[in-house]
């Protein structure tokens, strides 16, 4: 969290007319205003499902990073041990590869049909907000599991600073304990409605 910025704003006695408030409920799903400012595709969806993919993202590019510096530490490396000619290492980082490139695909998928349907003036049901929630969970795990895969494979040495393996490990952490992306509780808001059950939650579809 070194670098996030994160502050806390208090605003005391202030008064906020009724136009500068934003009921996140009923944004582009019920309110308009933001498409009939705009007329940008992005204001016809509801806030909930797009909001997540701008921690996703990143953790994408921390799994690619987490990869390519792997990579770049072993690459012409040889002998007995974490080298280039071991086969461990070889088939841990195809197996992290492969889990970043499917995280990648995956969320790609997901934000082009969410916009492609937005254009259509096309709503989401509720399975799908389900969904779309699910796969944001579904790929930071995948993602973590690219990460955490290599580091253990990486030694002692990748926990000092100067090491860029050890900032990938923590900021894959960082993410993945946020709580709209912990799978335990995305995935059972998908099962629910996929059983035909009412969501535990409206918060985050």
């Amino acid at each position: 969290m070194r670098g996030t910025g994160s502050k806390d704003i208090i605003v005391n006695n202030a008064f906020v007319p009724a136009h500068r408030v934003l009921n996140m409920a009923r944004a582009g799903d019920g309110d308009w205003t933001g498409w009939e400012i705009h007329r940008q595709a992005r204001y016809r969806l509801p806030i909930a499902p797009l909001l997540g993919w701008d921690l996703v993202s990143p953790i994408v590019g921390i799994g690619q990073g987490m990869i390519d510096a792997f990579t770049a530490q072993l690459t012409g490396t040889s002998g007995p041990g974490r080298t280039a000619e071991s086969v461990a290492v070889q088939i841990r980082l195809a197996e992290a590869a492969a889990e970043v490139d499917a995280a990648r695909l995956m969320m790609g998928h997901d934000v082009r049909e969410m916009l492609d349907k937005a254009k259509k003036g096309e709503s989401l049901t509720m399975l799908e907000r389900a969904r779309y929630r699910r796969d944001k969970a579904f790929v930071v795990g995948l993602c973590l599991r690219a990460v955490n895969r290599l580091f253990d494979l990486s030694g002692g040495h990748s926990l000092f600073d100067s090491v860029p393996l050890q900032r990938f490990h923590r900021d894959a952490q960082a993410v993945a304990h946020r709580e709209g992306l912990i799978m335990d509780l995305a995935g059972q808001q998908y099962g629910r409605v996929a059983l035909g059950l009412d969501p535990t939650a409206s918060r985050g579809l």
